[in-house]
């Protein structure tokens, strides 16, 4: 969520269009996250955390890549909507999975919390430094990559439960 308003200045140029147009983009991705965070919840109650991580992990990566190839500023716009909503069910599921899987509840929250101040101060730095090495478009497609490598991660890594083995 943080790599595009560093990358505001090159993607400006590249679509030659306003600062008040990009203002709007950042607007509609954010709006994406908070209306998603809705049935997020209610589709934690369902699905389980695990399966809502993948969602998101894929959901997101393939909103990357949109991003990523996009060969229109209307697509680029759509990808990063996709990819505002996808983000948004990050917290019910990964909260959800400390919460009902870790033994030690306030250590998990605690290195969560810090695996993810550090992911928010280190993602506009990755992303700048990917423009400026190669492309935006780069971070984004980093990004899909990462979030599948995290996919995979997660299905190798957290058993799947049953709803009736899952704590209420």
């Amino acid at each position: 969520m943080l790599a595009l308003p560093s990358l505001i200045p090159i993607i400006r140029n590249e679509f030659n269009v306003g600062l008040g147009t990009l203002g709007f983009v950042v607007t509609v991705s954010a709006f994406m996250f908070g209306l998603g965070a809705i049935p997020a919840g209610w589709a934690e109650k369902h699905l389980g955390g695990r399966s809502l991580l993948l969602i998101y992990q894929i959901g997101t990566s393939l909103s990357a890549f949109l991003v990523a190839l996009s060969g229109s500023f209307i697509m680029m716009v759509v990808g990063l909507g996709f990819m505002g909503f996808f983000c948004s069910i990050y917290h019910p599921a990964g909260l959800t999975l400390i919460s009902h899987r870790v033994k030690s509840l306030t250590q998990g929250m605690a290195i969560h919390g810090i695996f993810g101040s550090t992911g928010s101060a280190l993602g506009p730095l990755l992303a700048t430094t990917l423009a400026a090495l190669i492309s935006w478009r780069s971070a984004y497609a980093f990004l899909g990559i990462f979030n599948f490598v995290l996919a995979i991660g997660t299905l190798l890594a957290i058993p799947y439960r049953k709803r009736s083995e899952i704590p209420e």
